[in-house]
């Protein structure tokens, strides 16, 4: 997605990026982009995902939100600092999603309907338990990663303008053993990640197809 967006960024900009995610950064580091992280304050969780009628639209909004929220951050520090705004903060979201779920109490615990549709979003596992569940839910079975971003323009009076996109990957999961599942749930890698899985990281051997776009 970094490489999407690649082309359209200027080099002497003063650019942030807001999200702690090593992954975003190493992209932007390999992009030869002079650019400072600000985390995002702001909490997608305190979304309904129901409100929205595709997952697509959900990425991009709650990546329009987290930029919002460390443009208001910076104007703060700004003042305080007398020194100027950045010319782009960058705002990320990425979720797991299953689609036609027919048996909808399978997410229970895991998994919010995306609109009025049989579609799921999974977020972040609470626990060990949560982890183990969505990993057995994904086994041999197909899922989208999709990958929203939102690009904030501040302006001379330092007002927004936004441009919003999103990308969508599908993977297929090999099909894991509870002993698999355990192990991998014992190196806590799943927690804090969506759909409790790291596809960069031991994860990455879980995965038997990708068709898309690896570097979310």
């Amino acid at each position: 997605m970094f490489l999407t967006i690649s082309g359209s960024l200027t080099k002497n900009w003063k650019i942030i990026l807001g999200s702690s995610s090593p992954r975003r950064k190493d992209m932007m580091n390999q992009l030869g982009l002079n650019f400072r992280i600000v985390r995002s304050n702001f909490d997608e969780s305190t979304l309904s995902t129901e409100d929205f009628a595709t997952a697509g639209e959900f990425t991009e909004f709650s990546a329009k939100q987290k930029a919002s929220d460390v443009l208001e951050q910076l104007k703060k520090e700004c003042k305080e600092n007398n020194t100027k705004l950045p010319d782009l903060i960058i705002g990320c979201d990425t979720v797991v999603v299953h689609e036609n779920v027919e048996q909808i109490e399978n997410m229970e615990g895991i998994g919010s309907r995306i609109g009025s549709t049989n579609s799921f979003i999974m977020g972040k596992p609470k626990g060990d338990l949560s982890a183990k569940k969505m990993l057995k839910y994904h086994s041999n079975r197909n899922h989208l990663v999709i990958s929203g971003m939102a690009l904030l323009y501040v302006q001379k009076n330092g007002e927004p303008t936004f441009a919003t996109f999103h990308e969508t990957t599908t993977l297929t999961f090999k099909k894991l053993t509870d002993e698999e599942i355990d192990h991998y749930v014992s190196s806590k890698e799943p927690m804090g990640k969506a759909g409790a899985y790291a596809i960069q990281g031991i994860g990455g051997c879980l995965i038997q197809k990708i068709s898309g776009s690896y570097s979310k």
